[in-house]
């Protein structure tokens, strides 16, 4: 019997997304706090790290959404998942970065 590693540990796609925004969040805020020159270069690869993570979580937890409104049949429950989900991939990883507050532009 073939049996999932996280199964029971409370790791779901929801608590994915939960911690991956709270690291984004913290990421930033670290970020924010350096002078220009102290590792900034690292801390942004790691945040554009952090934000692909975070949008492939997140299209990960609307497609597990997606396919039980689907099991379920609920259409209006399903459109409006698939609304979020190209909404999502539209946005992709700069989306993200700028609902968190960190500007693409500039780095900050």
């Amino acid at each position: 019997m073939a049996q999932w590693l996280g199964l029971g540990s409370g790791a779901t796609h929801a608590t994915k997304v939960k911690d991956l925004e709270e690291s984004l969040r913290a990421a930033i805020a670290a970020l924010k706090s350096l002078s220009d020159d102290d590792g900034r270069e690292a801390k942004i690869k790691t945040i554009q790290n952090l934000s692909r993570r975070l949008l492939s979580a997140r299209l990960h937890l609307i497609g597990s959404r997606l396919t039980k409104a689907k099991e379920k049949q609920a259409d209006d429950e399903s459109k409006l998942l698939r609304e979020r989900e190209i909404a999502c991939e539209r946005g992709g990883t700069e989306g993200i970065l700028k609902e968190f507050g960190f500007n693409v532009e500039t780095r900050k």
